[in-house]
């Protein structure tokens, strides 16, 4: 695990760089805010102005859909060339966690208190990981030894 993986929350200066290169895809997508208002949940402007929005404010499947508009991945907004090897597919992360409670032998509701987000129902519907926020898959892959961006739509 990474010196960054161990801390509570998303460091500001890793937050404030998501923000940058929003602002950055979406100028170079020749956007403007208001046009991408449909895909969030949340005030697209937000996004761009304030620390933790990226991370906690807008789901994964959100992301996704802001991110195609731009033309980008959603790992463009959070890597900065850190993580390394394949992206990992909701149905591979979700094993992977599967594996995790085996090999701990931790029940669900064990590891739903470490991490501080429920996961029960996306063990058997993988799908629903779309709904979760960076910040949820930040804490699991953190518990599972797995780079989370790795792990981004």
């Amino acid at each position: 695990m990474t010196e960054e993986s161990r801390e509570p929350g998303a460091p500001e200066a890793d937050m404030i760089k998501s923000r940058v290169r929003l602002k950055k895809a979406r100028e170079l997508a020749g956007k403007q805010p208001g046009d991408l208002a449909e895909f969030v949940g949340t005030n697209y402007y937000d996004l761009e102005d304030h620390n933790g929005e990226l991370y906690y404010n807008i789901s994964l499947g959100e992301l996704s859909a802001l991110s195609s508009a731009l033309g980008i991945k959603v790992r463009d907004l959070f890597d900065d060339g850190r993580s390394g090897g394949p992206a990992i597919t909701p149905d591979q992360l979700i094993g992977m966690a599967k594996r995790h409670l085996n090999q701990t032998g931790i029940s669900v509701s064990e590891f739903e208190n470490q991490i501080g987000f429920k996961i029960e129902q996306c063990l058997s519907d993988p799908s629903k990981v779309v709904d979760w926020n960076v910040d949820f898959l930040r804490w699991l892959c953190r518990e599972i030894g797995l780079d989370w961006r790795s792990a981004l739509p």
